[in-house]
This record gives C-alpha cells, sequence and structure tokens, in this order.
C-alpha cells in the first residue's frame, strides 16, 4: 500500500507541476487564439489528474481537513472557470447552480465538522479556503441574478 501512496504522490506533484507550467504559459498567450484554447484545455486535463490524485490521497490515505477542503477549491475553481468561458454571455444554467449549491452546503457543513472534531487542523488555512470556495460560489450566484 506504501508504494501506491508514494506512486500517487509523484504523480499528483508530476501533474500538478505541468499543470503549473501550462498554466502560465495559458496566460502568457494571447487570447482568443487556438493556441490560448489548446492550452487551456491542456491545464483543464491535467487539473483534472491532479484533483483526482488529490481525492485518491484523501480517501484512501489520509483524510486531512485542508486537503479535502482544498481538493474541493480547486476542482471547483476548474469547473466554475470552464463553464464560465463557456457560457460566456448567457446565465449560468440549473446545474451550475446546483453544483455551486452543493459545493456551498458540502463546504460550510465540512468547515463546521472540521471545527467540531479532535483532528489537527490550522483555522487559519480552513478559514482562507473556506473563504475562497465561497467566494467562487456566491459569485456564480450572483451571475444568476
Amino acid at each position: 500500500m506504501q508504494t501506491i501512496h508514494e506512486v500517487n504522490i509523484f504523480s499528483h506533484v508530476l501533474f500538478g507541476s505541468a499543470a503549473l507550467l501550462v498554466g502560465l504559459i495559458t496566460i502568457l498567450t494571447n487570447r482568443n487564439t487556438q493556441r490560448h484554447r489548446r492550452y487551456g484545455h491542456w491545464f483543464l486535463r491535467l487539473l483534472s489528474v491532479v484533483v483526482a490524485t488529490a481525492l485518491i490521497g484523501v480517501v484512501l490515505f489520509r483524510p486531512n481537513p485542508v486537503l479535502i477542503l482544498l481538493t474541493m477549491l480547486s476542482s471547483y475553481l476548474g469547473y466554475s472557470g470552464y463553464q464560465t468561458i463557456r457560457n460566456r454571455d448567457r446565465r449560468a444554467n440549473r446545474r451550475d447552480i446546483y453544483l455551486a449549491l452543493a459545493m456551498t452546503l458540502a463546504s460550510i457543513g465540512y468547515g463546521y465538522a472540521a471545527t467540531q472534531s479532535a483532528t489537527n487542523w490550522s483555522p487559519v488555512v480552513i478559514y482562507a479556503t473556506l473563504s475562497a470556495l465561497l467566494l467562487v460560489t456566491a459569485y456564480d450566484f450572483m451571475k444568476q441574478v
């Protein structure tokens, strides 16, 4: 089991580093070009692998409150960013609203559970991550108004 955990960590770090590099290239590339879109799609694919390896790590190896919230934040940011670009001038659809609502409720519930549990957690990191997640979901709700 230790070897699987090490392979998962290695994959997470490798794909995360690649995502950071491709994300930087995407940011530096002119918008509305085929190259920018191609790098953006690669970034989302790499981010998906990073989130998947994070979920594997959290579920199978170490359920750390900080890691769970960071996984929730990064996965929702990736989805929300993609949907924002995809829907550009249109309002968010119901699926987006339901997902934002589910993420809001899950993050509040998990934040509360983390504060009540006896596990070791960092309030500064937990509250900052929760705030970022709630800010993004609030933005998605405001797009509906």
